[in-house]
């Protein structure tokens, strides 16, 4: 503090006065302040002991909350960490599983295309059997057709030349009973010349020398019975041409049929295609029934006879039998009826028994084939929808 000179003392009393004065007066004024700023510090320090009282209550409620959440994320972490590892696994679960469906898909790919090469091959092999198989048929049917007609046709020419002997017979029995007649005739006119009891003895004689004579008339009586057995031996002849044309038109009719257009690459029209082949199996079916079970029923012609015919072969063999010593001396038997022959049951039952085996066999054949044909399409379709 800077000395100050006085003049006297009372100057410098003065001067200390009123620096008392003023000193006291900033003591007052620091004195309020001090009582200001306690009172302002108390309210402070209590207002600073409240936030203080709510901060450590805040503190503690974050603190246990930042306990709980590092708690929460341990776990979390302990979570993520878990789930991690599980898509790892199945990340590499998937990847092998990915690669062996690649290779199993490939093997299918491969295994597919094998597979449709050998259904074509397969398929040109049925198409080849099938064509051969109808060939071999046809060619089967038309020889047991032809078969048939031909045992008619030696069953006919059997009873024809057991019918010529029996009319050659029968001519050699009126030749000799007309020699005989000529020399009763002979003798007779001698006789009469003698005398008239001789004439009349000659005369009875030529009457029983002519007593036979009816044997002749049985013999032209027989002609229109082998002009009838002609007659429906050709009429059966004719029937049987008229079968075996009927026959190998139904069978070309079914060859035509069964051949359809070769199947494309499409399975739905692969499969549209066999489906036709079986509805065109079955149809070719129905057609085999129904021409050959006509055949299995014998023909009129094999079981009527005429009945002028029979009747004139028994008159014929009643004159032949009464003809005497000099027929049986020649060694003249009865001939057998031709129309025993084709009444016969042999010939129709054997080619009945030949018609019934073959039709069971046509049978059984087209029930496998149409077998083979119903899982084929089956296979096909189900090859279709999985791809």
């Amino acid at each position: 503090m800077p000395t100050q000179s006085f003049s006297n003392a009372a100057d410098e009393l003065e001067y200390y006065k009123n620096l008392a004065r003023k000193n006291e007066d900033e003591l007052l004024e620091t004195r309020a302040m001090l009582e200001d700023f306690q009172l302002s510090s108390r309210e402070l320090e209590d207002e600073l002991e409240k936030e203080i009282d709510s901060t450590e209550r805040r503190y503690n409620e974050i603190r246990i909350r930042n306990e709980a959440m590092k708690q929460e994320v341990e776990d979390w972490k302990e979570k993520y960490h878990q789930a991690v590892k599980e898509s790892n696994a199945n990340i590499n679960q998937l990847s092998r599983q990915l690669e062996v469906l690649k290779q199993q898909t490939a093997e299918f790919i491969k295994t597919r295309r094998e597979l449709e090469q050998e259904n074509d091959q397969l398929e040109k092999t049925e198409r080849a059997a099938t064509w051969s198989m109808q060939e071999i048929t046809t060619k089967y049917d038309a020889a047991v057709e032809r078969v048939a007609i031909l045992e008619n046709e030696v069953s006919t020419k059997a009873s024809l030349s057991e019918e010529v002997q029996r009319l050659k017979d029968e001519l050699r029995d009126a030749n000799v009973e007309l020699e005989i007649m000529k020399a009763n005739q002979k003798s007779g006119l001698d006789r009469s010349n003698n005398s008239l009891s001789s004439y009349n003895g000659s005369t009875s004689s030529l009457a029983e020398g002519q007593s036979p004579r009816p044997s002749i008339g049985s013999n032209y009586e027989a002609m229109p019975s082998l002009r009838a057995r002609l007659a429906n031996n050709s009429a059966l002849q004719r029937s049987a041409s008229r079968l075996a044309s009927s026959g190998s038109t139904a069978a070309k009719t079914a060859a035509g049929a069964a051949t359809g257009p070769a199947p494309g690459h499409n399975p739905v029209q692969v499969v549209q295609d066999m489906v036709g082949r079986v509805k065109s199996l079955e149809a070719r079916l129905v057609s085999c029934r129904s021409l050959v079970t006509p055949l299995l029923q014998p023909p009129p012609s094999y079981s009527t006879t005429p009945s002028t015919g029979r009747n004139s072969w028994q008159g014929s063999q009643i004159s032949t039998s009464t003809t005497g010593s000099d027929s049986t001396r020649l060694g003249s038997s009865p001939a057998t009826s031709p129309s025993s022959l084709l009444t016969s049951p042999k010939v129709s039952r054997r080619t009945s028994l030949l018609l019934q085996q073959h039709l069971q066999q046509h049978r059984e054949q087209r029930e496998q084939q149409k077998l083979r044909e119903q899982q084929r399409v089956m296979a096909m379709a189900g090859s279709a929808i999985s791809t």
